[in-house]
């Protein structure tokens, strides 16, 4: 059971997909990406994010298959197939297909696993495949993947 649940991760993880964006910057490849900063981070595509809640900003989620909140916070259904938390404490692990998670705020804190597309919009610092990076005010994009 455990092995199987195993390969349904790995498989989930490796199927990242993604709408394109212009660029401000690129990096090509499947991997694990580690981001915290202030301002705004946009992650686009199919596979699994999780947010660290500090208790400031607001996260949505739209086209998720799947949301597990661990912790506090408040949660909104929207109507038009978003959902809101605002001042989440803890964690929210997100999967899905073609899904979007947009974070605002102060301390932004993720990691998103897989092939997709990552806004990162304000101050702060990456970690992707080994490489280093900043944030930037006009905007920093990252594809996961192909």
């Amino acid at each position: 059971m455990k092995k199987g649940m195993l390969i349904l991760v790995a498989a989930l993880i490796a199927s990242l997909s993604v709408a394109g964006v212009a660029y401000a910057k690129e990096f090509e490849g499947t991997g694990v990406l580690t981001a915290q900063g202030k301002g705004k981070a946009v992650v686009e595509g199919t596979g699994t994010v999780v947010v660290y809640g500090h208790g400031v900003g607001v996260l949505w989620v739209k086209g998720a298959e799947c949301i597990e909140v661990q912790g506090e916070g408040h949660r909104d259904n929207l109507g038009n197939g978003w959902i809101r938390y605002r001042s989440l404490r803890g964690k929210a692990i997100i999967t899905g297909k073609d899904m979007k998670v947009r974070m605002v705020g102060g301390w932004i804190h993720f990691k998103a696993w897989g092939t997709g597309t990552v806004i990162l919009k304000g101050r702060g610092t990456y970690e992707l495949k080994g490489h280093l990076g900043r944030w930037s005010v006009t905007g920093t994009v990252i594809q996961l993947g192909e």
